[in-house]
């Protein structure tokens, strides 16, 4: 039984005070997963996010590992387990010991890290018996997806310690997250990846949430030299700027692969389609045919500039005016969730054109938590036609807390059967009418009918 609010946000609550179980006649659960356990595609990938460990609140590291189990069936072929915190006590610790940064939550989750690590070593034991195979999912980041930066991934002490590696804006604010433009920070970031991979079957890489490189000198000297242009004048779409970034993260694949032991697969997470990706710095298609990733995920984001009012009468960007409009809005914005279909649709074939000549599998993606059972089937049913053999799902355990949701994500791997799943009724809804004896259908008539 799930019971929850039809809309999220709403202005009013709403409680239970009991509800009573009545023995009912025992039948075969329609919703069952025997019609996948008689599939071996092993098409699905999860996703689990971060906050799985605290979601959860389990003591045992076999309580987290049971629920590894409700993704196996026939089709579920990948966990991604996000371990992007991990590094807490090797960075607190080594780096950066006694300072402003570790705050009580920074305290406390240290406290935490061994019983996090003991239950991710039960996990992956369990994905292995379950015949999946389990990838260390990493927000490698040094900053989030919107102005001003957030946040590094590991945390402040790390910038503190290294500010000459910091990254700096297109009107030269410094932030407090580092670049992949200086060998330094990757090699900070490939250490972090091996030290916390070593019991995985290998690495996903989330590309999709982050900037990378910038505006900072060795870019601003490169594109100088290179176009005779000043980096900070160009658009991100512009080809003399993001093709620099992309020698800098593509650097940061192949010393990563070079580093990483041959055995470990390596999985990205980058943007909806292959060019928004590339003009942040990713460049599939590079890594594709350099044999760099084993698979690309997509992403269920796309980032870009709005750059109205900012722009000179020769086309490059007035810095000026820039600086005047960030003051007023957002210049860098993204797109996740409107028009979403058409975005997963359009993005999946531009990055499987890129990736399919070299052998490279494309999990095609399928949308956030919180959409209807069929949605992910229509979708899934479309990517397939679209040339998909492999499915990703971000935020697998909250597509979990919905059991209904996660019978329809696990039947999305069933190729040959999706009109079936479609037709079948996954949802029922119920409205009360009447609460101890007294009528209330008329109060708030319009939930769901």
């Amino acid at each position: 039984i799930t019971v929850e609010k039809p809309q999220i946000p709403t202005p009013v609550t709403a409680s239970i005070a009991y509800i009573r179980l009545e023995k009912a006649e025992e039948k075969a659960d329609e919703h069952g997963a025997s019609y996948v356990a008689e599939q071996n595609s092993k098409r699905m990938a999860f996703h689990l996010d971060t906050d799985f460990y605290y979601q959860n609140h389990f003591e045992k590291p076999e309580e987290y590992a049971g629920k590894i189990s409700q993704y196996k069936d026939g089709n579920g072929g990948r966990i991604v387990l996000e371990t992007s915190f991990n590094d807490g006590e090797y960075f607190y610790h080594k780096v950066v010991p006694n300072t402003v940064a570790q705050s009580t939550t920074d305290k406390a989750y240290l406290q935490f890290y061994p019983r996090k690590v003991a239950a991710e070593g039960a996990q992956i034991k369990k994905a292995h018996e379950n015949g999946m195979e389990i990838l260390a999912g990493m927000r490698i980041e040094a900053a989030d997806f919107t102005y001003p930066y957030g946040q590094t991934t590991f945390n402040t002490g790390v910038v503190e310690k290294y500010p000459q590696y910091c990254m700096y804006t297109r009107d030269n604010r410094k932030v407090k997250a580092l670049s992949f433009a200086y060998p330094q920070v990757r090699k900070l970031t490939i250490d972090s990846l091996v030290r916390n991979s070593k019991a995985f079957d290998g690495v996903s890489l989330f590309f999709h949430r982050g900037t990378f490189v910038h505006f900072e000198k060795p870019v601003l000297d490169t594109v100088q030299a290179r176009y005779g242009v000043d980096a900070r004048t160009l658009p991100f779409s512009d080809e003399r700027l993001h093709s620099v970034w992309c020698e800098y993260v593509t650097e940061f694949m192949r010393e990563l692969r070079d580093t990483l032991d041959k055995d470990k697969k390596i999985d990205v997470f980058v943007f909806f389609d292959a060019d928004s990706s590339k003009h942040y710095g990713f460049d599939v298609e590079t890594w594709a045919k350099e044999g760099l990733v084993n698979s690309v995920s997509q992403g269920l984001m796309k980032v870009y500039e709005k750059l109205d009012g900012c722009l000179g009468e020769d086309g490059f960007i007035d810095l000026e005016k820039y600086k005047a409009e960030i003051a007023k809005r957002k210049v860098v914005d993204r797109d996740y969730w409107l028009n979403i279909d058409k975005l997963i649709f359009d993005g999946f074939t531009s990055l499987n054109n890129v990736c399919k000549p070299y052998g490279v599998e494309v999990y095609g993606a399928l949308p956030w938590e919180r959409n209807a059972p069929t949605t992910y089937l229509t979708i899934a049913q479309k990517l397939y036609e679209l040339g998909a053999e492999k499915l990703v799902v971000w935020n697998g355990n909250h597509i979990a807390e919905m059991m209904d949701t996660l019978g329809a994500v696990k039947a999305c791997g069933d190729k040959e059967n999706i009109e079936k799943h479609k037709a079948r009724e996954w949802q029922k809804y119920y409205r009360v009418l009447s609460l101890d004896g007294n009528d209330i259908s008329s109060i708030d008539p319009n939930w769901r009918g």
